[in-house]
């Protein structure tokens, strides 16, 4: 049985709403609900104590927990979240629930910017980083992130249930041209699904012949992908143009959190962070 103190266990967050309500009376700050202690984190470090913040386990949680709050007439109460490919967030926007969305589809996605991969390049002190040119590195990651955000997205309209985590990107990434495999890599992300549509399907969905109506950013984005598709695909990159760096060095777990640290304290001006402040503080 799961220890309901533990802050990993799902039991502990199941009156998250209830715990948010008794806080409230001792506490007058907005009270901003985030999807875990990464969002944490990063919100505490960006803002300060200028906010309560409460972590729960995974966004559906999150979610469920600001509805809850807000039909409970709960004052101050907000949630930041990854915006991600289904219409979670919309139907929250339309319904009035107070929901803040990371730019792109999430926190990773938002973070991954020509400034971060500046710091990303010159964390490992290869020859050559500064030598590249950054735009063209994230043009040509963020465009080939595009046939797995289409097949995201297309997963989620016509409920596919496909696996992704059951596929590495980086594996389906010729190293020698960096070309996507897009048939490769439908083909494994068939074999990992357990109802997937036929392959021609998905194939046609990757590659763009199928049209799929993408998530719209309020925040702006030319390319809307999930962060972590992008970092495994920008360490392929990495072994590429930097070269001598092991599969290790550059597999999508250590990239994502290069990324995350080389952005913490570099988007204190950006317009993401006035906007979060603009919504949270004058509303409360």
């Amino acid at each position: 049985m799961s220890d309901p103190l533990n802050p990993l266990s799902l039991r502990f967050y199941d009156n998250l709403a209830d715990r948010i309500r008794q806080h409230r009376q001792a506490d007058s700050r907005p009270i901003v609900i985030v999807e875990g202690p990464t969002d944490e984190d990063f919100l505490a470090d960006t803002f300060g104590e200028m906010w309560v913040y409460f972590s729960a386990a995974g966004r559906p949680n999150a979610l469920e927990a600001i509805k809850s709050a807000t039909q409970a007439g709960v004052r101050g109460v907000f949630c930041v979240v990854d915006r991600d490919f289904d219409e979670e967030i919309s139907s929250c926007e339309a319904a009035g629930v107070p929901v803040i969305t990371y730019r792109n589809a999430d926190m990773e996605a938002m973070f991954a910017t020509h400034d971060t991969l500046r710091v990303v390049l010159s964390s490992f002190g290869r020859e050559g980083a500064e030598e590249l040119d950054l735009s063209a590195v994230f043009e040509d990651v963020a465009k080939l992130t595009q046939p797995i955000s289409r097949l995201r997205r297309a997963s989620y309209l016509n409920g596919w249930g496909l696996r992704f985590d059951g596929v590495e990107p980086a594996d389906k990434i010729d190293q020698r041209t960096l070309a996507f495999n897009v048939v490769g890599y439908c083909q494994a992300l068939s074999r990992a699904s357990d109802e997937p549509p036929p392959l021609d399907v998905l194939v046609s969905v990757a590659s763009g012949g199928t049209d799929v109506s993408m998530p719209s950013c309020p925040h702006g984005v030319k390319y809307y992908f999930n962060g972590k598709d992008f970092a495994a695909i920008l360490g392929v990159f990495l072994r590429k143009k930097l070269g001598a760096l092991s599969k290790s060095q550059s597999e999508r777990r250590h990239v994502s959190a290069i990324i995350r640290s080389s952005a913490l304290g570099r988007l204190r001006k950006d317009s993401w962070i006035a906007h979060v402040e603009q919504s949270i503080n004058p509303s409360f």
